[in-house]
């Protein structure tokens, strides 16, 4: 990717898993961050990383994502900031984790203002009591 400069990318699928040889996360993450960059309107990640991370929040502010489909398995982690996807119409979240119970979502649905098509399967909220 780094090598094709800034020329536009309209589409990035990525299918990853961590198996016999560990993967690391934050060079996956820099792939993501360098074709938002890009003005990519479709994104695709199928990642079931077994290192304890968060996907980078950035995914959640882009002026240019219409489809968004995330299938994170057993992670990375989704921890909700800040979410501008002005242009995003259709969000697959499938087997996602979210930080937060019930906040992230929320704050992730409430940025999608064009959302025409969601699809929720397999959603959990990791929640950590430390009273």
């Amino acid at each position: 990717l780094a090598l094709q400069g800034n020329s536009p990318v309209q589409k990035f699928s990525l299918k990853i898993q961590d198996g016999l040889y560990p993967v690391d996360p934050i060079r996956i993450f820099r792939w993501i961050l360098n074709v938002l960059e890009r003005g990519l309107s479709d994104l695709k990640l199928n990642m079931d990383l077994e290192s304890d991370c968060l996907l980078p929040s950035k995914v959640f502010l882009s002026k240019t994502l219409v489809r968004l489909k995330l299938d994170l398995g057993f992670g990375p982690t989704i921890e909700v900031e800040d979410v501008s996807l002005p242009k995003l119409k259709t969000l697959y979240l499938v087997a996602t984790h979210f930080e937060k119970h019930g906040v992230g979502l929320t704050k992730l649905l409430s940025g999608c203002h064009m959302l025409e098509d969601l699809v929720l399967n397999g959603i959990s909220w990791f929640l950590w009591d430390l009273a």
